[in-house]
């Protein structure tokens, strides 16, 4: 979508789809930037009527943000009230993933702006450009096999990706040998589940064990490989609905590993 010159002539209110590390956040900047209007984070607020009235009563143009992952069904009704009545100096603008995870009466009184999948080579030209200005040598090409935003980039670029590949084909190739290592120690490995800081984020591990392991049935296709690939895509699933649904994602990952361990057997 064309974002207008002049600020009336702006939606009231924004849904913003794309994934994780699309650029929702820094489009919500430019905006900002671009009108010379505040910006407050309606999640750090609280999504309560009594916030919002007092946000409708502010004589201040203000852009109101509302990331919308992990946002129950009863904060978006809260959201509708804002969004059925918008004044002149309230603007909201949502992300989500998915318009799938929002309430359809959120979705219809939004104007729908999606972020358009990345290309591999636009990632290599924003790789290119990212590292010029920031201190990186070298980074493992397969990287733009499985990134999917310039945010995975970034995350990739701090990750040691030799080393989260190593993990994954030990896990794929000896989880099921009864001398394998206790799989609960895995947990730790993971940046979200260690307080010490793991060696990579969860969605980024997710991402390579799902891209390895149908790397691995393209070459050596088995019973084993397809059943790790299902429960990877399950818990992939629940991973992304983890914050909506109030998942316990550690409990998650652990309750993965132990049933790969016993099915791989």
């Amino acid at each position: 979508n064309k974002i207008p010159d002049e600020l009336d002539k702006l939606p009231h209110a924004i849904l913003i789809e794309g994934n994780r590390g699309s650029g929702r956040h820094t489009l919500f900047n430019e905006l900002c930037k671009k009108f010379i209007v505040e910006s407050v984070d309606l999640k750090e607020l609280g999504i309560t009527s009594t916030t919002i009235n007092e946000l409708t009563l502010s004589p201040v143009v203000r852009f109101c943000l509302l990331d919308l992952t992990g946002i129950s069904i009863r904060e978006q009704n809260t959201m509708l009230k804002f969004l059925e009545e918008p004044l002149n100096q309230c603007y909201i603008i949502l992300l989500c993933e998915s318009v799938s995870q929002v309430l359809p009466t959120v979705v219809n009184r939004c104007q729908h702006w999606k972020m358009e999948p990345y290309t591999k080579e636009q990632l290599k030209l924003f790789y290119d450009e990212y590292t010029m200005y920031n201190e990186f040598q070298y980074t493992n090409e397969k990287i733009f096999d499985f990134a999917m935003t310039p945010g995975d980039v970034i995350e990739l670029l701090n990750t040691n990706v030799d080393e989260v590949f190593t993990l994954i084909e030990n896990i794929i190739h000896n989880i099921g040998n009864a001398n394998f290592s206790n799989v609960l120690v895995l947990v730790d490995k993971i940046n979200d589940f260690n307080e010490e800081k793991g060696i990579v984020n969860f969605e980024i591990f997710l991402k390579m064990f799902l891209y390895i392991t149908s790397e691995e049935i393209k070459n050596n296709a088995n019973i084993k490989l397809y059943e790790v690939f299902r429960r990877l895509q399950d818990i992939y699933t629940l991973h992304k609905n983890a914050a909506r649904l109030h998942l316990n994602e550690k409990q998650l990952y652990e309750n993965f590993l132990l049933d790969l361990k016993l099915a791989l057997r």
